[in-house]
């Protein structure tokens, strides 16, 4: 899980305000307005603090989906229109109409339609806690090392990002490390709260751009789920 942990612990940036799988080991901790997502599926870039985009300071930007199979759609209709917006808005308006290519793939495993288009695709992830409610000692990796971190009861990390079977980073005073779920003892406690939340920036066919959350592409008909058959391989349809 080092390398992993290498891809996008340290490159996630926290934003300031102003999905699929459930984060965080077995449940998914979610409170006031979290979810987590699967193991990633490219490394995550350093992102600007973001103002006004509707997201509090407890969500934070990540710029990828992940997953042991990341979320994907597909366009399996002709003359299908997507609406979208000009800029990432927790709440705003879709106020963009963007038609898109008939079969055209939609993941971050699509590197063909991935270069074409120049595709973006961002996670917002809420920073939810996670309780510890009695003395432990864990594993945790950092960077390219492994340490073993002592807990005590009424400690608490803050929820970063899911990995996949399991594994998930949080911080520790202001330090990043990834820890296994089965290592954690199961009075652990993990706080409730919204789903991540997908973007991807894609183009339409008249070289617009737009901004489309996954559970609205999801909404709009003509639309379908891509089912992959291979790890780590998508295309567009045929």
């Amino acid at each position: 899980m080092i390398r992993l942990f290498a891809k996008i612990a340290l490159a996630a940036v926290a934003v300031t305000a102003c999905n699929q799988t459930s984060p965080a080991p077995g449940d998914t901790p979610q409170s006031e307005e979290t979810g987590g997502i699967d193991a990633p599926s490219q490394p995550a870039t350093a992102v600007a603090a973001v103002s006004s985009n509707g997201y509090s300071e407890r969500w934070q930007q990540i710029d990828f989906w992940s997953g042991e199979y990341p979320s994907a759609f597909a366009i399996a209709e002709e003359g299908v229109i997507i609406k979208g917006m000009p800029e990432i808005k927790r709440d705003g308006a879709t106020t963009v109409s963007c038609a898109v290519p008939h079969k055209a793939t939609y993941s971050p495993w699509n590197g063909d339609r991935v270069g074409s288009d120049g595709l973006e695709f961002v996670t917002m992830v809420f920073q939810a806690k996670i309780a510890i409610n009695e003395d432990v000692e864990v594993p945790a990796y950092s960077s390219d090392m492994q340490a073993t971190l002592s807990f005590k009861a009424g400690d608490e990390l803050t929820y970063k990002t899911y990995l996949g079977e399991g594994f998930f980073i949080a911080s520790k005073d202001g330090a990043d490390y990834e820890f296994g779920q089965e290592d954690l003892t199961a009075s652990t406690v993990y706080e409730d709260g919204p789903d991540d939340e997908l973007w991807v920036r894609v183009l339409c066919n008249d070289d617009a751009r737009a901004w489309v959350r996954y559970s609205d592409a999801m909404k709009t008909a003509g639309i379908e789920q891509y089912n992959y058959t291979a790890y780590a391989e998508a295309s567009d349809l045929e």
